[in-house]
């Protein structure tokens, strides 16, 4: 016997994976070229295809309200209702943009440092650098960016 209950999990696995999709997308991109997981190139195609999609994310509603919006997943709530005011708060966060894209993509934790220090050295250790250039041209993600040499001498920033 077939349950009215039992055709709705149905009928909602036919809605589409969007993490899933955009995996299959950069495989096959990494197919077309040549790039092998764990290379540094790898990482890097794979870092400004995710950020690229991130971009779009944030940026569908315009600069204050990208803003916010990452305000509010790096868990700065309420978001502050100015670009200015946006910017200043996110100074004290201390995110790993790849690690954003990873969450902001596909969810699950999004690890926080207590310094830019720690960040810095976390992201060297794990080879996570989110390409400055890719961050920049992001008038969002521009907002995380750290100087990951100066990074080392902060003491609790």
């Amino acid at each position: 016997m077939v349950s009215g209950r039992a055709a709705a999990p149905r009928a909602q696995s036919l809605e589409p994976d969007v993490s899933a999709e955009l995996v299959a997308q950069f495989d096959a991109l990494a197919i077309g070229e040549n790039l092998h997981r764990g290379t540094k190139k790898y990482k890097v195609r794979y870092t400004a295809h995710f950020g690229g999609q991130l971009e779009k994310l944030y940026q569908k509603a315009g600069k204050l309200a990208g803003l916010q919006e990452l305000c509010l997943d790096v868990g700065i709530d309420p978001a502050p209702n100015s670009i200015t005011k946006c910017r200043q708060a996110l100074k004290g966060v201390n995110v790993n943009i790849y690690d954003l894209v990873q969450f902001k993509l596909f969810g699950g934790h999004l690890l926080q440092f207590d310094s830019k220090k720690l960040l810095a050295a976390n992201a060297k250790k794990k080879g996570k650098i989110f390409p400055k250039e890719l961050a920049k041209e992001n008038g969002i993600l521009s907002a995380l960016l750290i100087n990951m040499s100066r990074a080392r001498y902060q003491q609790g920033s």
